[in-house]
């Protein structure tokens, strides 16, 4: 699948009504042997910063466990496949903080998800569909990219 596929797939399974993190891993799934129905299930809890709770976006907890199936992350003893996971984790974490201004729903979406009257503020302004499949694709595309760049600079 092309690039841009890839971060137009993910938004779509967003705007389907999966989560961030659904549609992120989703979108990769299949490449590392996860079935993406598996792949939905693993991560249902996570939307709005893990149950609502405004923390770590879903869009990166996805991107992050894309890196897990990349590189061979079910081998304990595997240290360099744990250091290119922290690595690229860590490369994607950065440049989505510096895109959106921060890694949690709270600080993306301004708003306090745990808060009732925060999150009714945050459906009334529409922020999860208008922002949230920005952050779904930016994370997409970052994983392509960092996957890319790591296999050409390991070949």
């Amino acid at each position: 699948m092309a690039q841009n596929q890839r971060s137009k797939q993910a938004r779509q399974y967003f705007e389907e009504g999966y989560g961030c993190a659904q549609a992120v891993l989703g979108t990769f799934a299949e490449d590392y042997g996860l079935s993406r129905s598996l792949a939905f299930k693993l991560t249902r809890h996570m939307g709005a910063g893990f149950m609502y709770e405004g923390g770590i976006c879903g869009a990166l907890a996805g991107a992050f466990m894309v890196y897990g199936l990349a590189y061979n992350a079910e081998i304990a003893e595997d240290e360099l496949g744990k250091e290119i996971v922290y690595n690229l984790s860590m490369k994607h974490k950065e440049a989505f903080k510096q895109a959106f201004g921060g890694t949690n729903c709270r600080e993306i979406l301004g708003h306090d998800l745990s808060n009732p009257e925060e999150m009714e503020i945050l459906r009334q302004k529409n922020l999860f569909h208008t922002l949230c499949p920005i952050f779904v694709e930016k994370s997409t595309e970052l994983v392509e990219q960092n996957l890319i760049k790591n296999f050409q600079n390991h070949e």
